[in-house]
């Protein structure tokens, strides 16, 4: 069994990561034992509590994971200038961490394959262009589902599971780099540290 620890800025980034880290260790039948150390606050806090951890590691008052991934939005950044910041935290412990940075946002993810969305929701959805705007992202992800008949409680990040269950990973990929990007490091990581 795997041990993998996961920061992410909020909610909305544990349930789709957690999604896809279940979806593809099953894949490739890898038993995980996840555990989510951040969660709240935002791309701050997340960051602060990597940095904790990592001293916690660095000091031997915290385990050292088999697998640390990191998911914190690009926020029109781009990919690799939060890689770079993920990596820079972490260097002093000697970890490789596998960075979740969707790019911009990661409800973006969610709506990738109208097929997906259509299976979940009797209706699919368009593949939204790139913008960097903020909040964009979560308002079409909500009016998608509002659209189908279905009134999001949790402004649709209620969904991810049933979501990322149904996406098609392959085609979701082609159609986003900052996905392609995850799901290929995960697997990779995950085929590494199993063996």
């Amino acid at each position: 069994m795997l041990s993998v620890v996961l920061f992410c800025e909020d909610a909305g980034h544990a349930a789709v990561i957690r999604s896809l880290i279940e979806r593809i260790g099953s894949e490739i039948d890898i038993k995980i034992d996840l555990a989510v150390k951040n969660s709240t606050g935002g791309h701050g806090q997340a960051i602060n509590s990597l940095k904790n951890y990592v001293k916690d590691i660095a000091k031997e008052r915290e385990y050292r994971p088999d697998i640390l991934i990191v998911a914190i939005d690009a926020n029109c950044h781009g990919f690799q200038e939060r890689r770079k910041e993920i990596l820079r935290i972490v260097e002093e412990v000697g970890i490789e961490p596998v960075c979740a940075v969707p790019d911009p946002h990661v409800e973006k993810w969610l709506l990738l394959d109208s097929a997906a969305f259509k299976t979940v929701f009797g209706k699919g959805c368009a593949l939204p262009t790139y913008k960097c705007e903020k909040d964009k992202y979560k308002r079409l992800l909500i009016e998608a589902i509002i659209e189908s008949g279905i009134i999001p409680t949790l402004g649709g990040i209620e969904f991810a599971a049933d979501i990322i269950e149904a996406t098609n990973l392959e085609r979701a990929s082609g159609q986003d780099g900052s996905f392609e990007q995850f799901c290929t490091d995960l697997r990779s990581t995950f085929k590494l540290r199993s063996q």
